[in-house]
Parts: structure tokens; sequence; C-alpha cells
């Protein structure tokens, strides 16, 4: 069985970029794939595409909670998601072929890493654009966040902090090239350096292999126009 999940919270992003994703998602698979969409708001989304919703709770009352910590909601063994599970973010962009990132080392934990690895190579973070698991491997995780929130929020920037200061010695990076940065490494060639110069003229060079290209920070997906071809109504 194979999932696709995403995070949905607030007004950051439109419902359309949900649409954006389970359509792209379904253009560059050839698997049948259960789509589910966790959200603080239902009714704002499509109800007979056979997605399947699964409501945020309510954390108005931690401090600094910002919607990014949702994603460990993903994890949860009660929401009964089981089978190869693929995460994405909502600011990503499919370009490519997905089935491998159900499929490839499917008995790990895997997720991006750090895009500053643009600029070095020997950066040892994890990004969370990206991830994949199987079943409810990493319920143990959710459960230790949920446990301690609030000391959890004040000691980790984000998620992606606590995901990989509690799983680095079990994951493994995506290949470099499956996901990459727009502005660090695809909008023309990317940096050579941080606020550097682009390497190319051209307007973006998309590696072959490339899968998904992240679009973490500013602009927003549906702002850059290089990559309006890409993108799903």
């Amino acid at each position: 069985m194979y999932n696709l999940i995403c995070v949905h919270h607030g007004s950051a992003y439109g419902p359309e970029y949900v649409v954006n994703l389970w359509k792209s998602a379904n253009q560059h698979s050839t698997k049948k794939f259960n789509f589910y969409v966790f959200t603080d708001n239902i009714k704002q989304h499509p109800q007979d595409l056979g997605w399947n919703f699964i409501k945020l709770p309510d954390y108005s009352n931690v401090k600094r909670f910002t919607p990014w910590w949702y994603k460990l909601e993903i994890f949860n063994d009660a929401n009964g998601i089981f089978g190869n599970n693929l995460y994405m973010d909502l600011d990503v962009v499919v370009v490519g072929n997905i089935d491998d990132l159900w499929d490839w080392n499917s008995a790990e934990f895997r997720i991006c890493h750090d895009f500053n690895r643009a600029f070095s190579r020997n950066i040892s973070q994890s990004n969370s654009s990206v991830m994949a698991w199987r079943d409810s491997s990493l319920d143990w995780l959710y459960k230790e966040f949920a446990l301690n929130m609030q000391q959890t929020v004040d000691k980790y920037r984000g998620d992606q902090d606590l995901i990989h200061a509690k799983v680095k010695n079990n994951l493994t990076w995506w290949p470099r090239d499956w996901t990459m940065s727009w502005r660090w490494e695809i909008k023309q060639g990317g940096l050579d350096k941080p606020h550097g110069k682009y390497r190319s003229e051209d307007a973006y060079v998309i590696p072959n292999a490339t899968k998904i290209i992240v679009c973490h920070g500013k602009p927003n997906p549906h702002e850059i126009d290089e990559l309006c071809s890409f993108w799903h109504k």
C-alpha cells in the first residue's frame, strides 16, 4: 500500500496547493496511492476526490508553537496509516517520476539532506520537505514529542532539527539530485556561495534525475514564472 501525505494548516498556502500536489503526484507516478491531508479546515478542500482527511488538533495553548510542528502528527500510530508512506511539503514542485521515493530503501527512514549542502559538503543536518517511512515506525518520535511538547518547542528551532537530532543514526538522505532547492541549486544552475553569484545564464538547470524541487523561503512556487509549467490548478 502506498500513501502520499501532506499537512495544510492556516493561510500561508491556499487549498490550491493541496490540489496541485495531488494532481502533480498523479501525473508523475505509476502507483495507485492513498492521499492523506492533515488539516485544520477540512471543508475548504474538495470532498469528491477520494482524499482522506485527518483533523489537526488545537495546540494554541503551547507557547511559540508554529505550524511546522504539525508535521509530527503524521507519525502518530493512532491515525492508522500503514504501508509505504511518503510526505511532501506544500512548497514543493514535482518535476519527475516519484515512484522511487516510495520504493528506494523502503525499510529505512528517508529525508532530504539540508540544502546548505550547496555551499558545504560537510553539512550534517536534514531538511524535512520530503520524507518517507514504513507503517508507524516513527510513532515513538510522535509520542516523545506529544509528552514533552512545550519543552521541545522551546529547545528546537523547528521540526526538522528535532527529527534529525532523534533519528540521525538511523536515517538515509535522498540521492542529491532527487530533491533539490530551487533558490540554491536549480535557479540558474545554483549559487556558488551564500548570497553569491549564479553559475549559469540559463533560467534554470534541472538535472535529469530530479524528482522534486523544494521552494523553501520566498518566493512561493506559484510566484516563480520559470516553474509555472509544472503547476496544476
